[in-house]
């Protein structure tokens, strides 16, 4: 899975495509993508997850930048690329989603309530 949305990939692609990645991070070869918005093949893109992103969850880097990894502070220069750090699910109804199904697995499981066979391995 490392790297298949590379140059070689880029080239295949029509012009002014948007590229949108929310499966992981080492799938899109950083150095390949730049690339392809500086010879303007990509119109956009929206990136939730990219190489060496752990380390990103969760911090703002709006401001400071990517100083210590050079591709991506080069990425976040470009007008149209969106960067969140795996976190472009966190949106209110999701987190009650999140919330009303844990509680109604806690309760199936303390027989409180109905048992999601899909939620428990027994």
């Amino acid at each position: 899975m490392l790297h298949l949305i590379n140059e070689e990939a880029f080239k295949k692609m029509k012009q002014d495509v948007v590229l949108v990645n929310t499966s992981r991070g080492e799938v899109v070869h950083i150095p390949s993508l730049i690339k392809a918005l500086e010879t303007k093949k990509l119109w956009g893109v929206a990136l939730d997850v990219f190489e060496g992103e752990k380390k990103y969850i969760f911090h703002d880097k709006s401001k400071e930048g990517f100083k210590e990894d050079p591709n991506l502070a080069k990425l976040a220069t470009f007008e149209h690329v969106i960067l969140s750090s795996h976190i472009a699910f966190y949106t209110d109804q999701a987190i009650d989603q999140i919330t009303s199904k844990t509680l109604e697995n806690y309760e199936g499981f303390i027989g409180k309530g109905e048992l999601d066979k899909k939620a428990f391995i027994i």
